[in-house]
């Protein structure tokens, strides 16, 4: 991808910077028994904790119940992500306690018999989720380290993000609930009403997690695990994120680029832009561009009806499909992704006004699919106008690619999650009928899957060399010669 102007691999200045002076990172006096390093294998009391989900499930084995040790096993190995990530302490503790507060509810049945222990779980857990997510992308290279200078884009970034991640983490749970019932029989109690205040939880909890980043970053503290002994003062404190060739994931997606030969933007090394006619991409002219404004009128029209028939709740919804594909306009989004956000902001409002979605079969899905799929596109190519993340042009290894997969999901998944709550809210302040769990369910699963695949066209796109930004007529037309 292109289009961003700065050098290849080069993080832009960031816009909005105060001069702030930030505290450098000192040693504590905190005692070796607690900060280790103990030794390679146990390093410190953070590895004995997650030792527990793994000692449960050979209990379940000595004892012959069964019933959780897939769960026991799975919880497990997802506590070692912190361990390979080798993050600094309080994320990996976060993140720990969320996921044995999980797993053990279901052990133990505590979500049945301890009162408000659901709460608990659905604010920590994404808490802890959504901060050991986003230093991931720290990690991947695709956002600046905690350590790092960071503008006000990048704080605002940094919550979008955590925000966006908490709610995907809570979602994927509330989706494992019902397939654990469905599937090996659990007995969880999981209602409508119940998964939407989970899902409020859920939010509560990513949004802390934002404001510990916030703090963590204007401290001027990295994300990768500060030794014990510079903890101690035994060694110097490090300043930096440690050197790119020193990570393993770094060197790994390294090793794979030099599988597949080197790729330029589009016309040199990279994929040729598509032969198109010139009634497809325009310019017809300044207002009126191409077929994705003809879509962009039609909200205008569909809104006038709906005002001359006195329906103000459609006539508002119009507006606000048709506002925000004129931010899309506005952002120069490549024709593709702005005629994907278009259609699916007219399915929302036709779809509603006409009454499509009761009487035409597959519109609520068709709808779903293409909304959470081109939001998921765009709000990643928001982030890159912002330059919050990195355009990745020249530079986009597998490791940047599966963090781009991994946060434009979760900003797709995440608005999805949001809508539910949204449509909760409307349904309970009009009357209208709920959802069941079920449907609510199918919706969840229907966002998760469109997202992902915006996802997966953002790298296509991205592999392809094609740039990020609306590219002239005169350039598609060019490339019939």
């Amino acid at each position: 991808m292109a289009g961003i102007g700065h050098p290849p691999g080069e993080r832009p200045p960031a816009l909005w910077r105060r001069v702030v002076v930030r505290p450098k990172p000192m040693p504590t006096n905190l005692p070796k028994w607690l900060v280790g390093d103990w030794n390679r294998v146990i390093r410190d009391p953070l590895d004995l904790l997650r030792l527990a989900p793994l000692i449960g499930a050979i209990v379940t084995l000595i004892v012959r119940d069964t019933t959780h040790t897939g769960e026991l096993v799975g919880c497990f190995l997802i506590v070692l992500a912190p361990r390979v990530l080798n993050v600094q302490r309080p994320f990996d503790l976060m993140f720990q306690i969320g996921m044995n507060l999980a797993i053990w509810g279901n052990v133990f049945a505590l979500f049945d018999h301890i009162y408000g222990y659901d709460k608990v779980v659905h604010f920590l857990l994404p808490c802890g989720s959504s901060m050991l997510l986003y230093i991931c992308l720290c990690h991947l290279r695709l956002v600046p380290d905690l350590s790092e200078d960071a503008g006000l884009h990048d704080r605002i970034a940094m919550v979008l993000i955590t925000l966006a991640f908490g709610l995907m983490v809570g979602g994927i749970f509330e989706m494992w609930e019902w397939f654990s019932n469905k599937v090996f029989g659990t007995e969880m109690f999981v209602t409508y009403g119940d998964s939407i205040g989970d899902l409020i939880d859920d939010t509560l909890g990513a949004l802390m997690g934002a404001v510990i980043l916030l703090f963590w970053t204007g401290r001027g503290w990295g994300t990768w695990r500060t030794p014990g002994a510079a903890l101690r003062g035994e060694e110097p404190m490090p300043t930096a994120p440690p050197d790119r060739n020193k990570d393993l994931l770094a060197r790994f997606g390294q090793r794979i680029a030099r599988l597949r030969p080197p790729r330029g933007h589009a016309g040199e090394q990279g994929r040729p832009y598509p032969v198109l006619p010139r009634w497809l991409v325009g310019d017809w002219g300044r207002l009126l561009r191409d077929p994705v404004d003809l879509i962009r009128l039609s909200l205008v029209v569909g809104g006038l009806l709906a005002l001359l028939g006195g329906d103000w709740d459609h006539a508002a919804r119009f507006a606000v499909g048709f506002g925000l594909s004129v931010l899309v306009r506005l952002a120069e989004a490549p024709r593709p992704f702005d005629a994907a956000f278009a259609l699916g902001m007219a399915f929302q409002a036709w779809g509603a006004f006409s009454g499509a979605y009761d009487s035409v079969t597959g519109y609520e899905v068709t709808a779903r699919v293409v909304t959470s799929l081109s939001i998921a596109v765009m709000l990643y190519l928001l982030l890159v106008r912002i330059r919050a993340v990195p355009d990745l042009s020249g530079k986009s290894d597998i490791h940047e690619r599966t963090g781009m997969l991994l946060l434009a999901t979760a900003l797709g998944f995440g608005v999805g999650m949001l809508y539910e709550i949204g449509a909760w809210a409307s349904n309970g302040l009009f009357d209208a009928e709920s959802f069941t769990f079920d449907e609510l369910i199918a919706h969840m699963a229907i966002d998760f899957a469109a997202s992902a695949a915006g996802a997966v066209l953002l790298v296509f796109w991205d592999r392809a060399g094609w740039e990020t930004r609306r590219v002239p007529a005169a350039v598609l037309l060019k490339a019939r010669s």
